[in-house]
């Protein structure tokens, strides 16, 4: 056989060999991201850092929890300055200490804007436009909504509220449909105490219970008519204010839930019949109040050495691509895709519309302040109900408490 009938496999295997030896097949060096979260057996945390390591098999999330289960936020702050996590899960280290400074995520929103979804543009307009800049980022949300019993509206011929309603409008039905007599109450924040139950409240009336410098601001006249409301309607038998999971037969005409709670009746096929779901009420001169909240928030920490790699998982979570993976691991969630969100029967597309945050620029911050309030409003709340305090005397002893707590900063 002639040499020149080999000539042109030669070539070939020459410029084959060639290129492969300038072709990289390097692995990608191994990162060990340290995350820090309260809620590491919590529904959501696993299943999301089995997603993370799945889709980078490079990268692998050691957790850092607190070192006892009931640690103080000052024990939690004190292990995270020592301990320099790279990502928080559920966690903002800011509402708890100036020491620590987050990374701002508006680039990986703003990267192409035309891949965000409108919930997603929606989340991230609220958050850049109350700090100029965005330091938690989650694929899944929620909201607070109203459970309407629509039975109970029907039965005293009261009319249901349109696709927005003010918070006198949800106070009167609620006033109209309650009847203690036959356990029937007009609204409800279930497992909620007083404290809380007054803070929505607030809330929904566009008022904070601090000022920027952590001061309690309980002595404005419009605090005084909120909380007069809500005692007003304790007493006359309107609100239902329970600690336990059992209704006990008691029925309720409002109740204040988390869309999340929409799974829970996704298999009910007289659900649309039974009940209509409502976005917040509202103040007028205060706009709409019904924001969305962040489910599974991750923020990173600036005194990372790996923020690239923190934040190639944060915008792998936030993509689309993600959606259809976490449809399957968190089937109780709400994603940033609607068409990921299977609610069956149970439409939620005009909550989705419901656009509104709550409008108190301070009530994510934690403060002493309002921690040492709290045990004064439930205590004085449950002494109003049983009798032990006048109506015209319970909030002026909370007032003069607050002032006292002020003193002390």
């Amino acid at each position: 056989m002639k040499l020149s009938r080999f000539i042109p496999l030669l070539l070939i295997l020459a410029i084959v060999t060639s290129g492969c030896s300038q072709i990289s097949f390097k692995k990608e060096k191994e990162v060990e991201l340290t995350i820090f979260t309260r809620y590491a057996s919590g529904y959501g945390y696993n299943e999301l850092k089995g997603l993370i390591e799945e889709r980078f098999p490079n990268i692998k999330l050691k957790t850092l929890v607190p070192k006892v289960p009931l640690a103080t936020d000052e024990e939690i702050v004190s292990l995270i300055l020592e301990e320099k996590p790279d990502l928080y899960y559920s966690y903002n280290p800011n509402n708890y200490t100036d020491e620590i400074e987050l990374i701002d995520l508006s680039p990986i929103m703003i990267k192409d804007q035309s891949q965000l979804s409108d919930i997603q543009q929606t989340l991230y307009n609220q958050a850049f436009i109350g700090d100029g800049k965005v330091t938690q980022l989650s694929p899944t949300f929620s909201m607070p909504v109203i459970f309407i019993n629509r039975s109970m509206l029907k039965d005293k011929n009261v009319a249901e509220p349109g696709s927005t309603w003010t918070w006198d409008e949800f106070r009167s039905i609620a006033e109209q449909t309650s009847d203690s007599a036959l356990r029937r109450y007009g609204y409800e924040l279930k497992y909620y105490n007083w404290f809380t139950i007054l803070e929505w409240a607030g809330k929904v009336n566009g008022l904070s219970m601090t000022d920027e410098n952590d001061r309690l601001i309980l002595d404005q006249p419009e605090w005084e008519a909120v909380a007069m409301q809500i005692a007003e309607d304790n007493l006359n038998g309107v609100i239902r204010q329970t600690h336990t999971s059992e209704d006990n037969g008691d029925t309720v005409a409002l109740k204040v839930a988390l869309l999340n709670d929409v799974y829970r009746e996704r298999d009910n096929a007289q659900f649309n019949d039974q009940y209509l779901i409502a976005p917040m009420p509202y103040v007028p001169s205060n706009g709409l109040t019904t924001p969305y909240f962040l489910n599974d928030p991750f923020a990173i920490d600036s005194r990372s050495a790996h923020i690239d790699e923190a934040s190639q998982v944060i915008e792998y979570l936030m993509s689309k691509d993600a959606a259809p993976e976490l449809a399957v691991r968190l089937s109780q969630s709400f994603f940033m895709f609607p068409e990921y969100n299977n609610t069956g029967d149970i439409s939620i597309d005009h909550l989705l519309n419901s656009q509104g945050t709550w409008v108190n620029e301070n009530s994510g911050k934690f403060s002493d302040s309002v921690g040492e309030i709290s045990r004064i409003i439930d205590n004085e709340f449950m002494e109003l109900a049983s009798g032990n305090v006048s109506i015209d005397n319970f909030w002026p002893k909370i007032v003069r408490a607050a002032e006292q707590i002020n003193s002390n900063l």
